[in-house]
């Protein structure tokens, strides 16, 4: 993966799976609300991340005017 698409493939592991999946794991948190509440929030908002890797646009740079475009 080229650019900065590495790094958050790297960041949708640990933030959507593996900080969630050991927060869970403690007892104490899973009897709070209101942090239970925050992480479904964060949870759902890396959904969004995850679902911006997938479908994202492609950035490309045309060398003869050196303009970048978005291609769909």
């Amino acid at each position: 993966m080229k650019g900065g698409w590495g790094y958050m493939g790297v960041a949708l592991i640990l933030f959507h799976f593996a900080f969630p999946y050991l927060l869970l794991l403690k007892q104490d948190l899973k009897r709070k609300a209101k942090i239970l509440a925050s992480l479904a929030l964060f949870i759902l908002f890396m959904r969004l991340v995850d679902m911006f890797y997938q479908i994202g646009p492609t950035f490309r740079v045309d060398r003869r005017t050196r303009a970048g475009s978005i291609l769909c």
